[in-house]
């Protein structure tokens, strides 16, 4: 059996989340019960006890300013991050949401792949293989290999093949079974952050 390597593409660093979000929006804090409030609250000429009508709740605000205490006080008005992960992703996740994970997931990788030195694929390069390794730093945090690789795989396949949309490169006609035959992921620990990258290759097996 002889191995070829098609091509192989290697990233500096790793996406591991995308900005969904310029600012986080900020979330009145409400108390179901007046008794519930905590006493510093209470009784004190800096803040006034509100009724919302709406919700029958209690919420605080400043007695000058009319600022009300916050229920997310430390992320209200930063970015929204969230990790890529595809358990995640694809559980209970708006589509919008995850559309725009994945289109800048893709737009990532596209930064990475020089097409003047990436031709298509010779049609005598099907079926083919993918290889992706992960060289990660901290690995304890990184969510399990299938978690990451479905995403990464499924978003790097996109960008190479022809798409219909003009989202994708061109490289490969289709990920379909007749031309691609699955992929495998590893991850490897390194001991510094600056050396994190992954390392996608293509591969065609010849008997």
């Amino acid at each position: 059996m002889n191995k070829e390597i098609l091509f192989k593409v290697i990233t500096n660093g790793i996406k591991s989340r995308v900005q969904v979000s310029e600012h986080r929006r900020a979330k009145i804090k409400y108390w179901k019960l007046r008794a519930d409030i905590p006493y510093k609250y209470q009784n004190n000429k800096l803040w006034i006890v509100e009724w919302n009508d709406e919700n029958e709740m209690f919420y605080v605000v400043k007695s000058i300013s009319k600022d009300p205490i916050l229920a997310n006080p430390r992320s209200a008005g930063k970015p929204r991050y969230i990790p890529i992960n595809a358990q995640r992703m694809y559980q209970g996740m708006h589509h919008s949401v995850r559309s725009k994970m994945i289109h800048s997931i893709k737009d990532w990788f596209r930064g990475f792949i020089n097409k003047k030195d990436i031709k298509p694929l010779d049609s005598s390069k099907y079926p083919f293989y993918a290889h992706l390794k992960i060289m990660k730093y901290d690995i304890k945090r990184t969510p399990d290999v299938d978690n990451l690789g479905y995403v990464y795989m499924k978003c790097f396949m996109d960008v190479l093949k022809v798409d219909k949309e003009n989202d994708g490169l061109g490289i490969v006609i289709d990920d379909g079974p007749l031309y691609y035959l699955g992929y495998c992921v590893d991850i490897q620990p390194v001991n510094h952050p600056s050396k994190e990258k992954m390392v996608f290759q293509l591969i065609h097996y010849t008997f």
